[in-house]
């Protein structure tokens, strides 16, 4: 930071700390579901690895465990919760 000036927008980002937090909130597994598409877009879909969607039930009880600075995402897992019937 300069002297008798104030942070610049880009510069108050790199002094905000980044938060991990497990959250069930609909508009980061959204915006982490959005990250994790636009990441793997490019990678080739071969018979050992997973399409996208395949085999991921959204309807199970889903949480995201989100690496975010601020207001925006970097990262995380998404964690989808099936409890036994037995």
């Amino acid at each position: 930071m300069r002297l008798g000036l104030e942070k610049t927008e880009f510069e108050a980002q790199l002094s905000e700390e980044i938060i991990f937090e497990a959250t069930d909130d609909a508009n980061l597994i959204k915006q982490y579901i959005d990250l994790r598409k636009r990441i793997f877009a490019s990678k080739p879909v071969t018979e050992k690895t997973l399409s996208l969607d395949q085999g991921i039930d959204y309807e199970l009880e889903t949480y995201v465990l989100v690496a975010h600075k601020g207001n925006r995402c970097l990262g995380g897992c998404l964690l989808l919760i099936n409890y036994s019937n037995t």
